[in-house]
């Protein structure tokens, strides 16, 4: 299994772009297993939440709160009795979150640092970014 994390601060856009990846995906060709999506925001937009995505013998599990060690680890460890190809997540750029992914998944972490381009606005960079991700994933 490998884990992709998306690292960046607090209030980076880290969750935006994973719901934009999760629409990518879901545009091109993914289906999402039934009775996994969980919402764990109510009417946050967007929301924080966990899903499975499957396209041919891939399957990719998502997982967006990733700020506390708590949250990142709720989600990861739900996903894994699915036993997904890919794990993608988010995480702070150090401390707890990365040390957790770092100790139990060691070389398998596939770290993506969330885009801070002044030439973009913040829509253009999460879009970017769950590009980026998209990418990966085919690439796994």
């Amino acid at each position: 299994m490998t884990i992709i994390a998306i690292q960046g601060p607090h209030n980076s856009g880290k969750t935006t772009s994973l719901n934009i990846l999760r629409d990518l995906m879901l545009n091109n060709g993914f289906t999402a297993v039934p009775n996994v999506f969980v919402n764990h925001s109510g009417r946050a937009i967007p929301p924080d939440f966990r899903d499975l995505l499957e396209k041919n013998s891939k399957s990719v599990g998502i997982t967006t709160p990733g700020d506390t060690l708590g949250y990142l680890t709720r989600g990861i460890d739900a996903l894994i009795p699915y036993q997904p190809d890919i794990i993608v997540c988010a995480c702070l750029t150090y401390g707890a979150t990365v040390n957790y992914l770092n100790t139990n998944f060691g070389n398998s972490v596939i770290y993506i640092s969330k885009r801070r381009d002044p030439a973009m606005n913040n829509q253009q960079e999460n879009q970017a970014d769950a590009h980026d991700i998209l990418n990966r994933i085919h690439t796994i």
